[in-house]
């Protein structure tokens, strides 16, 4: 009896070996390698997707937080901002200080250049005054002249 089985078992050849001991054809190998390649492909694009919304997402957020930053700020530059140590009250508080002293030295300015032309139009009055031609007659036309 036992070699009528030994006769009927099959004995291993070397192209069975390298079918694998899965019993899988070289045909159906092919097929799996190419549905996994069509399914990474697929995650991969997924994937690329998802990075490409994340990636618009925090650039919007971005966009955000620095529109809430006061625009005296964000045009300054971080050495000028690293003075009020980082902390922008206090650098919004400074540029207003600065601003308010600018407006009054403008308004003061114009108030003495509005005060200079009062004081030089007096004194060419006075000029005028001082430098006045006398009324004569004229000779030819004895009209009054001035």
């Amino acid at each position: 009896m036992t070699t009528v089985l030994q006769s009927k078992a099959r004995v291993a050849t070397s192209t069975d070996v390298v079918e694998g001991s899965s019993g899988l054809s070289a045909e159906e190998k092919e097929r799996l390698i190419e549905n996994l390649n069509i399914e990474v492909t697929n995650h991969r694009r997924r994937y690329e997707a998802f990075l490409e919304q994340l990636l618009e997402g925090f650039s919007l957020r971005h966009g955000m937080e620095v529109m809430r930053i006061p625009k005296s700020i964000r045009h300054m530059k971080m050495k000028d901002f690293d003075r009020f140590g980082g902390n922008v009250q206090a650098c919004v508080q400074a540029i207003a200080k600065q601003r308010v002293a600018e407006s009054e030295g403008e308004a003061n300015e114009k108030k003495r250049k509005w005060q200079t032309a009062i004081h030089e139009a007096g004194l060419e009055e006075e000029r005028a005054l001082k430098t006045r031609k006398q009324p004569f007659v004229h000779l030819f036309t004895f009209e009054w002249c001035h």
